[in-house]
């Protein structure tokens, strides 16, 4: 019986010393890493939101993880068209984490811009980003006719039926200003 007993705490003391030394090998060789979390600002939000199209004279509206330094992340701020040319407009702050700019002429229709802070943009404590932040908005395509029923060379229809055109955007129809009121703003 004490054979016993003396066998199976041998066994367990042989499991954890065994343990101990394949732990010491595996953390020797490879420290456990942790990815550091990236210096500097963060944007958490965007508007529009990523995938949907930028309005040709609508305002591009960027949300920050923390309060920034409204002036030096302001002047660090461009929109660049496709070219790298940048677009004049007016950048302003909601609050000290949500900047705006607006375009001052309508942007160009089904074209990619490229919005960036510099490296000189700052937190309200001084933090910079450790490389530009950029973002990519794509602007709606101008308004074309998708669709068209009764289609193109179609025969023997009807004079009393309806012809439908279906547009690339959402349109208002034409009416009286009386009655603009009942139309949709969107």
């Amino acid at each position: 019986m004490e054979n016993k007993k003396f066998l199976s705490a041998l066994g367990i003391l042989t499991a954890i010393v065994l343990a101990a030394i394949i732990s010491i090998n595996i953390f020797s060789k490879n420290p456990p890493s942790v990815a550091p979390k990236p210096a500097g600002p963060q944007i958490v939000g965007q508007t529009p939101g990523e995938g949907q199209r930028l309005g040709l004279s609508a305002p591009i509206e960027i949300q920050f993880d923390q309060e920034m330094d409204t002036l030096k992340t302001g002047d660090s701020f461009a929109l660049r068209s496709p070219d790298g040319e940048p677009v004049p407009g007016q950048g302003a702050w909601t609050d000290s984490r949500t900047f705006t700019f607006t375009p001052d002429a309508p942007l160009a229709a089904g074209t990619a811009y490229t919005a960036a802070f510099s490296t000189s943009a700052s937190t309200a404590d001084g933090n910079s980003p450790s490389e530009a932040i950029e973002i990519e908005f794509v602007t709606v395509e101008a308004l074309a006719v998708a669709q068209v029923f009764p289609t193109q060379d179609t025969q023997e229809v009807n004079p009393s039926s309806s012809i439908t055109v279906i547009f690339n955007h959402p349109v208002v129809p034409l009416g009286i200003a009386e009655e603009q009121s009942k139309l949709p703003s969107r």
